[in-house]
């Protein structure tokens, strides 16, 4: 493969990298803020806050590095699951 297709090809990536990374920050803003921690106890209303490149670009490469390498931490392999009886 000659340099000029691999130019063209890191070219697409930053492109399709930079639409992801606009994705994401919309995708932060659309957090709803009356809903509970995760794992991680990051409060959504922190996320929804945070809807900046300073943490679009981060997410986005550690999220791209995951794909990338079919590797997940078994924390986000989890679900808590709370029954909540409600009067009727």
């Amino acid at each position: 493969m000659d340099d000029g297709n691999l130019s063209v090809l890191a070219s697409a990536q930053e492109d399709f990298s930079s639409h992801l990374i606009a994705y994401i920050e919309s995708l932060l803003g659309k957090i709803k803020c009356n809903k509970s921690c995760g794992p991680d106890n990051i409060t959504p209303k922190i996320l929804k806050l945070s809807r900046t490149p300073a943490l679009a670009v981060p997410l986005t490469n550690f999220l791209n590095h995951r794909i990338a390498t079919s590797t997940w931490a078994n924390e986000w392999k989890l679900s808590h699951v709370h029954t909540s009886f409600q009067k009727r």
